[in-house]
């Protein structure tokens, strides 16, 4: 660079910094004035300038949020969002509206600090935005004149949920159950060492423990049956709050009763700051959002008298009244105070109500009279309730007996979880089996016509559409089946051990049947086993085998996996049972989210619903069907025909008839194996037919019917009383029922006639045929009949 150069070189004066910050403000409220001004902010309402201007903490962190989702790096969705100032005027409202292209909108008050449920959302449509939009915003310029608004789409929601990450999650019913505190609460326990959360939300400027998340779930229709209806949810809020509690178990104190002491657990949830005991002095009882206005301006820690709490009977953890609470150090209670009690927080977030005897906080007891009430209640209802996706109950089955942050229901859930388990197994147990004909070498006549009836012709037809009255080929309708069965533990516990004896033999394959399903069925029936023996005598003891059999259950696994992959996902358990330091509880994803929804869901139709709109009892008792399984083989059945014998149940008889013989027979030595046949008694089988085996039909008033006659070793399949006639006699009804004229000569037919007993429950069919073959050869062949006549003595 010349000399030259440098002359002409500008040096410029900085900038104070002071001056740079206000020039840029300056431009950016100038940009919003003629956004405004121009109409700029009609078509667009998120501009730079008019962001500048917002001062609520709950628009900033949603914004930035937005912009997250917008670079594709957010685990969560969130919603279209318009920005509305306070003095923004309606044409602005309006365009607003009509982008966002949906019939409904929420219109979301925004406060320059957060301020728990102060000012709530308003659903607004055509029709209502203008008047709606002027009252919210009249409230806003008395009440918060530094806030703002914001307008999002009508998100349908079934369920909403707080979430406090790293700690644990609330979720009540509808848009706002959670944070209006109505409905039934339930909370979720969360991966305490999933970083998700806190990585991405410090890239919006929240830490660790400040702040809060809101999101709502639409179920959908089929969470109850299948494995991916997952639903869809959406973050609502991104909203600052005070520092959460961790939830830890109830604890167990002793209250005086009539008899003495007796030992209960706490059954309350809420805090005592402090030295977590009080007397309570003054009780303000919170019924709605419309009072927590006049809480912030009358309840704070500086107004309050010692001895003042805050009780919220229908309330919930990720309440707004809870969430000032906290904030403010004040007692809160969810239940109903009255003043003169004493209330001790003996848990974190657990508090109890002294009764005549003072509170000494002992270690958790899962085990106390009313959790073994709720727990049988629970598995009763499951006899009613039952859905293929209960199994997501583990959560709260594990809760109950460990961190038990919901002390009102986990027992109850935990038993229809121990419930669910013996009849999911069943029904897959029973899905399994269809591929028994063709791949059980030793399956025998009874295994298709126990299953029919077991499940009843009109559950078959209503369920597959058939009228067939057959089994089902897919695995599904036996899982439907379920869901339509009214059975206890005793029958339950029956089936499956018929079920263990059906799979311990005679599968080829390893991927079908075979010895690992027999376990499953087996471990099936020893849990059964201890419900049984639990609700004939609820105790410690008994309580504690149905959860040792329980923790097995979810351990069972056939060929291929989980026993219970057929319908369930395998999240489902790890939420329950993998939770190392927390780390199996759910998790921060999307995924997650929804699954804690969908463990939501279910739970409330459980508890707040009713039995199944087709439940019923069998039609067929299971008692007596599976009280005479225990007695058969493949030899009682060779004896005892299982079409007709008076030896088998009926309702077994009438399905192994409507079924057929090709589901009688099956590809096994039992079908094709002279030596080894078993028959089925049907009429007009080919199989038995192919063996030379003949069925016949009785007409007399026992209307019992059959016996089968085989040509070469006639009392082979005899199954009748002690008056039977001759082996001969039978021998040459067989040849006269296969049509086999020729080889009956006179003197055999003289033979069988003379072996014939009057006392033999066959006399008068088999007479019908001998007078049928005798009265065609009288006609045709007068010979025979002549020889006949003179051996018999009679003159012709």
């Amino acid at each position: 660079m010349t000399e030259e150069d440098n002359d002409e070189i500008t040096t410029y004066e900085k900038m104070n910094f002071a001056d740079l910050f206000n020039e840029v403000s300056e431009e950016l409220v100038t940009e919003s004035v003629e956004a405004r001004v121009t109409g700029k902010a009609k078509t667009n309402t998120i501009l730079q300038g008019r962001i500048a201007q917002v001062k609520s903490q709950k628009f900033k962190s949603y914004f930035n949020y937005g912009e997250i989702v917008k670079s594709g790096m957010a685990t969560y969705h969130i919603p279209p969002t318009e920005l509305i100032l306070l003095d923004d005027t309606f044409d602005i409202v309006q365009a607003a509206f009509l982008r966002l292209d949906t019939p409904v909108c929420f219109l979301r008050a925004c406060p320059e600090h957060a301020r728990h449920g102060v000012l709530e959302s308003i659903a607004v449509d055509a029709e209502t935005i203008e008047h709606e939009w002027g009252k919210l915003r009249a409230t806003m310029e008395q009440e918060d004149p530094n806030g703002c608004l914001m307008l999002q789409p009508f998100i349908p929601a079934t369920s909403s949920m707080v979430m406090a990450p790293n700690m644990y999650a609330t979720i009540g019913p509808g848009h706002d159950g959670v944070t209006a505190g109505h409905g039934l609460q339930l909370n979720l326990l969360l991966n305490t060492a999933d970083e998700s959360c806190v990585k991405e939300f410090a890239k919006i400027g929240h830490t660790k423990e400040t702040y809060e998340l809101e999101f709502v779930s639409q179920k959908d229709d089929k969470i109850l049956t299948d494995k991916y209806a997952n639903g869809t949810t959406t973050l609502t809020q991104i909203r600052g709050c005070p520092p959460h509690a961790m939830p830890m178990p109830p604890f167990k104190y002793q209250v005086m009763r009539s008899d003495g002491l007796v030992n209960v657990m706490s059954r309350h949830q809420g805090t005592v700051p402090g030295s977590g005991t009080i007397l309570v002095a003054e009780v303000w009882e919170a019924t709605g959002l419309e009072e927590v206005a006049w809480l912030e301006a009358n309840i704070t820690k500086d107004k309050v008298p010692e001895g003042f709490v805050i009780s919220h009977p229908s309330g919930s953890m990720g309440s707004h009244i809870y969430a000032h609470a906290r904030g403010n150090g004040i007692p809160y209670i969810i239940g109903d105070v009255t003043v003169g009690e004493t209330w001790v927080e003996g848990s974190p977030l657990n508090v109890a109500k002294e009764e005549g005897h003072p509170i000494a906080p002992e270690p958790y007891d899962p085990y106390t009279d009313k959790d073994l009430q709720a727990f049988a209640l629970g598995l009763a209802q499951s006899q009613t309730r039952w859905q293929r996706q209960h199994g997501w109950f583990a959560h709260y089955f594990h809760q109950w007996l460990g961190i038990n942050i919901n002390p009102k229901h986990n027992a109850l859930l935990g038993g229809a979880f121990a419930g669910w388990a013996v009849k999911a197994a069943l029904g897959l147990c029973l899905g399994e089996l269809r591929y028994a004909k063709g791949m059980k070498k030793d399956a025998n006549v009874e295994l298709l016509p126990v299953v029919k009836a077991m499940i009843g012709d009109l559950v078959w037809q209503d369920i597959t559409g058939e009228t067939s009255g057959n089994p089902s080929k897919q695995r599904k309708h036996y899982y439907m089946a379920m869901e339509r069965m009214e059975v206890d533990y005793v029958e339950m516990r029956k089936a499956l051990q018929w079920c263990a004896g059906q799979f311990k033999t005679g599968w080829s394959s390893g991927a079908y049947g075979g010895i690992n399903w027999a376990n499953c069925a087996e471990g099936a029936a020893a849990l059964a086993g201890a419900i049984i023996s639990f609700q004939k005598n609820p105790c410690v003891d008994t309580i504690q085998e149905v959860v040792n059999r329980t923790n097995e259950a979810e351990n069972f696994a056939h060929n291929n996996g989980s026993l219970y992959n057929k319908f369930l996902s395998g999240m489902a358990f790890d939420y329950g049972t993998s939770n190392k330091e927390g780390q199996g509880y759910f998790s921060h994803s999307n995924d997650g989210i929804s699954d804690m929804f969908r463990t939501y869901e279910l739970a409330y139709t459980f508890l707040t619903g009713s039995p199944n709109e087709l439940v019923a009892r069998p039609v067929n008792e299971w008692n007596q069907i599976f009280n005479f399984t225990q007695k058969t083989s493949h030899g009682f059945y060779r004896r005892n025909f299982i079409c007709t014998s008076r030896a088998i149940p009926s309702c077994i008889s009438r399905a192994a008839k409507s079924l057929g013989s090709d589901n009688l027979h099956h590809s096994n030595k039992y079908t094709l194996n002279k030596d080894h046949f078993v028959p089925c008694g049907a009429e007009d089988c080919k199989h038995c037919e192919k063996h030379n085996i003949v069925t016949l039909t009785l007409g007399h008033e026992l209307d019992f019917a059959s016996v089968l006659l085989e040509a070469d070793h006639p009392s082979a399949f005899f199954a009748l009383p002690d008056q039977k006639s001759m082996p001969i006699t039978y021998n040459v009804a067989n040849l006269i029922k296969q049509k086999q004229y020729s080889e009956i000569t006179p003197e055999l037919f003289v033979a069988g006639w003379n072996g014939l007993s009057t006392k033999d429950v066959l006399y008068k069919a088999m007479s019908a045929m001998y007078k049928k073959h005798l009265k065609k050869k009288m006609v045709t062949d007068v010979e025979y009949t002549t020889k006949i006549a003179e051996m018999m003595g009679v003159q012709s």
